[in-house]
């Protein structure tokens, strides 16, 4: 689980996300969560972005 925005960041970012797409997908999460965001449930946003994006 990532423990604070900054690890958040990394993992987003290693993964080849820009930074405004990695602020948009950690928004995405607080907005339908409610809370951090765990790398499980991150990284499944980002796959359907990443899906979503390509078509």
């Amino acid at each position: 689980m990532a423990h604070s925005d900054e690890d958040r960041n990394d993992f987003l970012r290693k993964r080849g996300f820009s930074k405004a797409e990695t602020g948009k997908i950690i928004e995405t999460v607080m907005r339908e969560e409610g809370r951090p965001s765990s790398k499980r449930f991150v990284r499944r946003l980002a796959s359907a972005r990443r899906r979503a994006s390509s078509t």
